[in-house]
């Protein structure tokens, strides 16, 4: 009669063995295994029996955290579900694809850790580890997306997908996903994708009308060598969008940008965007967050009448990037600032154009560990120069 089965963070190791029978629970709505307690650990789930089908209660199915590569096609039998989450562990180990000779050496050690003198944790880790180290290719592990099956369209009701992985995903379910009418959130990862799986994303991102929240990342962990520049091709994009974050480059701002006239949240990274001419029309967003090389150009300048709805502006390792300037009535309403990292070689002009700022956070690191906070609630903050 279980409804309701939470896992997140628990204190004891979630293994296969715990969710191999789970189509016994026959009116189970919620399942959440997610695991996020530690960068260097993760739950040892690595495949979803085929008798989850048998769920057809199952609303909520989150897997973050995990060791799973794909999901099975039984998933696309679960008519309720209403929100999926499953994204891959991406730091291993036993089986780090960056030390291939230990990888070999951890293969030929597999058959004693079924030996009783192992330690039962270390042997169901190694072997979550191994199921994923097998089952994709070797130099495409770190990305934390997940293959979709084909008929992923037939969940209609779905409001939340995360993190779909478009390089293991066929051409047909990528394509299928602008059949999710409802749809509101959707997260994928483009690393290694085909340009042919890139557009029949483009396609079906147009469909996505409910869509209020999408994130794409092409390059995860990758120092900016991904590319979005596909994005930049005419789109009309989902017209109800609030939520917009992308990682990868791109250059050249897409014109469509000009058409997010709902988007309220911004998050930039690594997309060396010449200019941000467009984005300062838009009437409400609130939140700016533009992270490494998000932005190329030396100075950012905030001119008078430009994001008229601004609130929150966040800087973070825009190298390159040695002044920011506010000119007289532009972003009137903004009330946070976040600089860090930065070297403002030319400072922080016209910050008393600012009346309704109340918070100043700026964050210089000579080193990593070396970091100095500091917060200041006033409008009229003395600005000089930022120092290495």
């Amino acid at each position: 009669m279980l409804r309701t089965l939470d896992l997140k963070n628990a204190q004891f190791k979630i293994t296969q063995n715990d969710i191999n029978n789970i189509g016994l629970l026959h009116h189970l709505k919620y399942m959440n295994a997610q695991y996020d307690g530690s960068i260097i650990s993760h739950s040892n789930i690595y495949a979803l029996p085929s008798s989850i089908g048998k769920l057809q209660s199952l609303q909520v199915l989150d897997l973050r955290g995990s060791c799973i590569s794909g999901l099975p096609t039984e998933v696309t039998k679960l008519q309720s579900l209403r929100s999926l989450r499953c994204s891959k562990n991406t730091v291993f180990n036993s089986f780090d694809p960056r030390s291939p000779l230990r990888c070999m050496k951890n293969v030929l050690r597999l058959p004693i850790m079924f030996t009783p003198l192992v330690d039962s944790e270390d042997r169901n880790k190694m072997i979550a580890e191994a199921h994923l180290f097998f089952s994709m290719p070797f130099s495409y592990q770190e990305v934390p997306g997940v293959r979709v099956p084909r008929g992923i369209g037939n969940l209609k009701v779905l409001q939340i997908l995360e993190v779909v992985d478009l390089k293991g995903t066929s051409t047909k379910a990528i394509e299928e996903l602008g059949e999710l009418s409802q749809l509101r959130k959707l997260s994928v990862t483009t690393r290694g994708a085909a340009k042919g799986k890139c557009t029949a994303f483009c396609k079906a991102l147009v469909k996505l009308v409910s869509l209020r929240s999408v994130h794409v990342d092409s390059n995860y962990c990758f120092a900016g060598r991904g590319t979005l520049e596909w994005l930049g091709s005419p789109l009309s994009p989902p017209p109800l969008l609030r939520s917009l974050k992308l990682i990868g480059k791109i250059g050249t701002t897409p014109a469509w940008f000009g058409d997010l006239g709902q988007l309220v949240k911004v998050y930039l990274e690594w997309t060396y965007l010449e200019d941000l001419e467009i984005l300062r029309a838009l009437p409400n967003l609130m939140l700016i967050q533009l992270f490494r090389r998000a932005y190329s150009g030396e100075k950012l300048t905030f001119r008078t009448g430009a994001f008229p709805g601004l609130r929150k502006l966040v800087l973070s390792q825009p190298e390159g990037l040695t002044e920011v300037t506010f000119e007289e009535d532009a972003s009137p309403f903004v009330e946070s600032i976040h600089i860090e990292y930065l070297k403002l070689e030319s400072g922080i002009i016209g910050i008393k154009h600012l009346p309704r700022l109340k918070e100043f956070h700026l964050v210089v690191a000579a080193r990593w560990q070396d970091l100095i906070c500091c917060k200041r609630k006033s409008t009229n903050i003395p600005i000089s120069p930022c120092c290495d």
